[in-house]
């Protein structure tokens, strides 16, 4: 049997807006065969979604050069060089679909959701097939077709992707963190959508692109992983666990040896979207000086939208604000805090560079401590200074996570408010970032928020987890 997919001496280099292009793909080679789910890991920036992209045909013409190899995708008796771009004569092109890392991206905010899922589907067996898929992930297909992407949380707009990306039946799928921005049930709803898929007549195959390395240990087929440019086959994987963060004082946080006074308190807060019904219903919130608050829940519970009030970006909302105890407007918290976006790619300017952004939020410290201080927090996440002349499209997720991270930490803010900010780090990299969150917490009395569907990673270093269902927490 031939490979579906079929790679070949691959070797990329990324452009750059530095003085020249950066190697990133050594002569990969993989094959995919039919019916067959492929899982591929390896660190941040090691060139994952690189590979995808040239693979599914999306990327910004000049952002990478192909410095030799093939990849070639069989379909239907035919074989399509995939890195030769269709002509006007090709009457048929091969079927990939693609499921992105960042589905805010990937969707236009002022079209109904309905009209873009409809673009995906070439005949009524398609939209028939469409709807059946968004109800086998637990979206009710006739109101998502009337709302737009503003009003679903990331992982209902990651479900959305993927019932679009399968619609029309493509031969490969490409999915790219899928599951990223998904609770563990959803998670599982997913990854059994994708295993019967797998299982159809015209025997699609699955490249799954994921951080989750005990996922990747026990779902699919096979798993490769990049190390240094390069692909390997794991047979086995010895999936890093998590470190306990928490320490002695962990449920009883301390700054300068004194008991927290409270930072942000608010009473009676409800709110959501405008035309619409309410997602927070009448709650109750403290956050203490130098606290790590964990918040958890399912997808659409809204874990986010509590951290969109917090600085005033809820369409609508009311409830009793105070800062250190002294009433005032949400919006007006936003002068002490900083917040990291579910999605980092939507948070960055695409045509601006990194010191770019960073100077556009940073109270200046004139002139070159303006750059050190860039520096500063791009090695504190765990990036190189030549970060700051690349733009986003020259970044991975994880990179692009890091930047946003960075970018919130210049200006020392007294709360951090953090969704999802998990979902495109590897293993190591969350563990870098909780230690760091613990540094600022302890040292500078910084309070924190994190917002994830990890409620093992969140146990092991907040104080405090509180976990929401329909607006209200649970306990």
């Amino acid at each position: 049997m031939e490979p579906l997919l079929e790679i070949t001496r691959l070797s990329v280099n990324i452009g750059s807006s530095g003085p020249g292009p950066i190697p990133l793909l050594h002569e990969i080679n993989l094959q995919v065969m039919p019916g067959e789910i492929v899982t591929l890991i390896g660190p941040s920036g090691a060139g994952k979604s690189t590979l995808a992209s040239l693979v599914g045909g999306v990327y910004t013409e000049g952002s990478y050069q192909v410095a030799g190899g093939s990849i070639l995708m069989r379909q239907d008796g035919r074989t399509f060089d995939l890195l030769r771009p269709a002509g006007p004569g090709d009457d048929v092109t091969p079927r990939i679909g693609w499921v992105f890392q960042e589905p805010e991206l990937a969707l236009n905010p002022v079209r109904p959701i309905g009209a873009q899922l409809l673009e995906a589907c070439r005949n009524r067996e398609d939209v028939d097939r469409l709807k059946a898929l968004l109800l086998d992930m637990g979206l009710p297909a006739e109101s998502c077709f009337q709302k737009y992407p503003w009003q679903f949380s990331g992982g209902q707009q990651q479900r959305l992707l993927l019932a679009m990306a399968m619609a029309s039946s493509p031969t490969l799928l490409l999915a790219d963190e899928a599951t990223a921005a998904l609770d563990p049930e959803n998670k599982a709803i997913v990854l059994e959508t994708l295993r019967r898929y797998v299982h159809l007549a015209h025997r699609p195959a699955v490249l799954f692109i994921t951080h989750d390395l005990e996922l990747a240990k026990s779902w699919g087929d096979r798993c490769v992983r990049f190390a240094a440019g390069r692909l390997q086959e794991v047979s086995e994987l010895n999936a890093r666990i998590g470190r306990d963060h928490r320490g002695s004082d962990a449920h009883g946080p301390s700054f300068e040896g004194q008991l927290n006074p409270a930072l942000i308190a608010v009473k009676g807060l409800s709110g959501g979207y405008l035309g619409g019904t309410a997602v927070i219903d009448n709650l109750t919130l403290e956050i203490r000086v130098g606290e790590m608050l964990g918040i958890s829940g399912a997808s659409g519970s809204g874990k986010s939208s509590v951290l969109r009030a917090m600085m005033g970006l809820l369409p609508w909302q009311v409830g009793a604000w105070s800062w250190k105890g002294e009433m005032l407007e949400p919006e007006e918290l936003r002068s002490f805090g900083q917040m990291i976006y579910q999605d980092p790619g939507r948070s960055l300017n695409p045509v601006h560079s990194v010191a770019t952004a960073f100077l556009e939020v940073m109270v200046s410290r004139k002139g070159r401590a303006d750059r050190d201080r860039m520096v500063e927090v791009l090695e504190s996440v765990g990036l190189p200074a030549d970060m700051l002349l690349r733009k986003p499209h020259e970044l991975s997720g994880g990179q692009k996570q890091r930047v946003a991270i960075a970018r919130a930490l210049l200006n020392e803010p007294a709360f951090l408010l953090c969704d999802e900010p998990f979902s495109s780090l590897d293993t190591e990299l969350v563990d870098d970032f909780i230690e760091l969150m613990q540094r600022l917490s302890h040292a500078k009395g910084m309070a924190i928020v994190l917002v994830a569907h990890d409620h093992d990673r969140l146990g092991a270093c907040c104080d405090r987890i509180l976990t929401m269902e329909k607006g209200r927490w649970i306990h």
